[in-house]
């Protein structure tokens, strides 16, 4: 996770060389996250929305 000077929080995806390949804005941020690759999505949990969890699209 990284977060800019306006308080945008952004995932960023790096391959084995350390190479960017995505960036993706993330708002609630995650604080526990699973990638699913086959359903090209990332489920995760946030303390700020307890009651649910949270899914981003690839």
């Amino acid at each position: 996770m990284c977060e800019e000077g306006n308080g945008t929080s952004y995932m960023e995806v790096f391959d084995y060389e350390g190479n960017p390949i995505a960036r993706y804005r993330t708002d609630p941020v995650p604080v526990l996250f699973d990638v699913d690759e086959r359903n090209r999505c990332i489920y995760g949990y946030s303390y700020e929305r307890e009651d649910c969890f949270l899914k981003f699209n690839l």
